[in-house]
């Protein structure tokens, strides 16, 4: 456009404990999104947050001024700025980006403001002369919209200029990714046929039309190289907004609120008076309003962020797991060896943490059933069902149900005790995440599945003293949690996602001390100090895309999510009450917790039958 063209999810997590039958309070770890330590931009006057004003001060912005502009508001996401960068006057900073910047050719002189504007080409070899990409670094190149309109007034050309335009955006964003540069957001052109410079002329939809062709090239073209590009569909945000205004806080959808030429000089003392900057689209003929730079960035963070909420759920499979490696070798140190036996738990639990929780009640139920074989052991299986519901943060909530089956073996020889369960989790959930733009809300909803795969082998050695016997003890709990692949509904709306199946490992390394006091003939009390160390608490790799430009970018993009906590410590004190020779009644409390403040507390009621 003449003078250029148009966050944190911090954390996550917390799981969800398995705790049984009379309550459970789960608390564990956080996730987070990536935590980008500093945000860098080039492109257009739709990036552009002061290049001009650091020759002038009288000039500002290309929108409605004082009001940020997209780019300022995505990096005070991250807790940083959107400096403008005019090397011309020797000043510094991460925002690269020049109202009337070209895809890859630089202008002496900016066609009506006199001064020099490097192409979007010639910003990022700037940068990269005097930086090296980083790992903890966002980008942005948004350019190819003042090819678009330079143009206009030769419209035999302007399949060839766009195209070409598209291929050199391309070929900048494929030089910042050799460089080094790890994760790059690339928007498309909106609509520029909705615009009033567009809409004066005699046909609006040949120029929606051009812009079409132009994105269908940019991503076609990125598809084919290997940079990590962040899609931004802003030619259907655009159109979302136009065709339904008042859903997003618009009331004006074509006529500039600014009685300047251009918005680089607008301000509230040259406002048109029957216009409000707050319900319009349009500052001037091309350049977007302060309300929609609002709008487009809410909608760069929710792209940004969706990859750590769909993350969530397998942290919280993951981390059921460690609670059910607890109880289940709990449950097991139950069982009498040599006999056969019956047993089942109810329990119900509940997540509060800062960033994830129930919604209600966790509910779980497990039975099992095992054979003595000779004196010294018990071989059997399990069934087990789990349901809860969650929310992460204020935009993902999921309903995840586990079903799983498993077999065990207990075996003793002399005082040294081994325990050992493996088996296989079904994992169901269904799925919702809200994004909000502006006053907009849309709720994007999925049916998700998946499952876990796990084997735990405990060994330990037990001493007695008279009424009182212990037995420290080293465990190893191997997960596998794999999330299938996910599709959100609405495929019109530029906000939907696609996510790309997700595999989490885990290798859990316990060690610990079990111990139980006999009160008399029909109670004993018994207790479980824990400390565990997850050897592979990797971030995971989320792989996403949008749903409305899969079909010409395939590829998606990458973004890492934390996983759970490395350490954390797990207590449990419990009565086991001999009802009768063969029934044994257990109830319990547990919690478990790591160094931040995240805590997994509950309580459980079982029983257990031996013949």
């Amino acid at each position: 456009m003449q003078g250029g063209t148009m966050r944190q999810f911090h954390k996550y997590f917390k799981p969800s404990i398995l705790t049984t039958a009379v309550i459970s309070i789960s608390l564990t770890q956080t996730v987070n999104a990536q935590d980008f330590n500093q945000v860098v931009f080039f492109g257009d006057s739709l990036s552009d947050s002061g290049y001009f004003t650091n020759f002038n001060p009288a000039l500002g912005k290309f929108t409605t001024n004082p009001d940020k502009v997209w780019t300022e508001i995505v990096a005070e996401a991250y807790g940083t700025k959107a400096t403008a960068n005019t090397p011309a006057v020797g000043v510094e900073g991460n925002n690269y980006a020049a109202g009337g910047a070209l895809s890859s050719t630089d202008l002496a002189k900016h066609p009506s403001l006199g001064l020099p504007v490097p192409s979007a080409k010639t910003q990022v070899a700037t940068y990269l002369a005097n930086n090296t990409p980083s790992d903890n670094t966002l980008y942005s190149v948004w350019a190819g919209a003042n090819d678009f309109l330079a143009v206009a007034g030769d419209p035999s050309n302007a399949p060839t200029v766009v195209a070409t335009a598209a291929q050199n955006t391309a070929k900048t964003v494929q030089t910042l990714a050799d460089a080094g540069a790890k994760y790059i957001i690339v928007p498309n052109l909106p609509d520029v046929g909705k615009s009033p410079f567009a809409l004066a002329s005699n046909n609006p939809d040949s120029v929606t039309q051009l812009a079409n062709y132009h994105n269908h090239t940019l991503y076609s073209t990125l598809d084919d190289g290997s940079a990590n590009v962040i899609p931004l569909d802003t030619f259907t945000i655009l159109q979302k907004v136009v065709a339904n205004p008042i859903a997003y806080g618009i009331e004006n959808t074509n006529i500039p609120v600014c009685t300047t030429p251009s918005s680089i000089v607008c301000t509230p003392d040259t406002l048109k008076p029957n216009l409000d900057p707050k319900t319009s689209i349009f500052a001037d003929g091309v350049h977007p309003t302060g309300k929609v730079h609002e709008i487009l960035a809410n909608y760069t963070l929710s792209v940004l962020d969706a990859p750590a909420g769909f993350a969530k759920v397998s942290n919280v499979a993951k981390q059921s797991g460690f609670a059910q490696d607890v109880q289940l070798h709990r449950r097991l140190d139950h069982l009498e060896v040599g006999k056969n036996g019956l047993w089942a738990e109810g329990k119900f639990s509940d997540v509060k943490t800062d960033n994830a929780e129930s919604t209600s009640m966790d509910k779980n139920g497990t039975i099992g059933a095992g054979l003595g074989f000779g004196e010294n052991s018990q071989t059997g299986m399990y069934l087990q069902r789990q349901q809860g519901k969650y929310t992460a943060g204020d935009k993902v909530n999921f309903d995840l149900k586990q079903t799983g089956f498993g077999v065990y073996h207990k075996h003793h020889i002399n005082d040294y005790k081994l325990n050992l369960h493996l088996g296989i989790d079904k994992l169901d959930y269904d799925w919702e995440r809200e994004v909000s733009l502006g006053t907009a809300s849309s709720l994007h909803t999925a049916d998700g599945a998946g499952r876990r795969e796990h084997l735990s082998l405990q060994m330990g050695k037990e001493f007695t003293n008279n009424k009182f016997t212990y037995t420290p003890y080293m465990s190893a709990l191997l997960q596998k949690t794999r999330i299938n692949s996910l599709v959100e509904d609405n495929d019109n709306n530029a906000t939907a996602m696609v996510f790309k199946t997700n595999e989490q490992d885990s290798v859990l390394g316990s060690i610990g001390v079990k111990a139980n006091y006999i009160l008399n003939s029909k109670y004993d009390l018994y207790g479980n100090l824990r400390y565990n160390h997850d050897f592979k608490d990797d971030d995971q790799n989320i792989t996403a895309n949008l749903k409305s430009v899969s079909s010409n970018y395939t590829r998606g993009f990458s973004l890492p999510a934390a996983g759970t906590d490395a350490n954390n410590l797990a207590v449990l004190v419990g009565v086991n009450a001999k009802l009768s020779p063969a029934v044994n009644l257990q109830i319990g409390v547990t919690a478990q917790g790591d160094a931040t403040d995240n805590i997994q507390a509950g309580a459980y009621l079982g029983a257990t039958s031996h013949f």
